[in-house]
């Protein structure tokens, strides 16, 4: 696969199952969008400190701001979202996981 190729992006299936409940279709919109620019910039995302290899990217969206959770597997140019929700919610869980 060329390097400029989009890097192929996953979903945990929990990540699958919470999308499936967003019925506001601006929120999923932005998270499609977001998604699809992380394929082209794999790399863009925070670095988490508290969870080594994780990455973070903010949406903004109506009312609240997400965040896309992944992992970037360089090696296979795959990206594994492990968590998509509001940004409270993500930062209560990634505590939780922490300790």
């Amino acid at each position: 696969m060329p390097a400029d190729d989009p890097w192929e992006l996953r979903y945990d299936p929990r990540v699958r199952s919470k999308l499936r409940r967003v019925r506001n279709k601006t929120v999923l919109q932005r998270i499609e969008e977001a998604a699809r620019r992380l394929q082209e910039k794999p790399l863009s995302g925070k670095p988490l400190r508290t969870h080594p290899g994780v990455r973070s990217v903010p949406i903004a969206t109506p009312g609240s701001e997400y965040r896309i959770v992944y992992v970037p597997i360089e090696a296979d140019r795959v990206i594994l979202a492990v968590l998509v929700a509001p940004r409270e919610e993500v930062y209560k869980l990634l505590r939780q996981k922490s300790r």
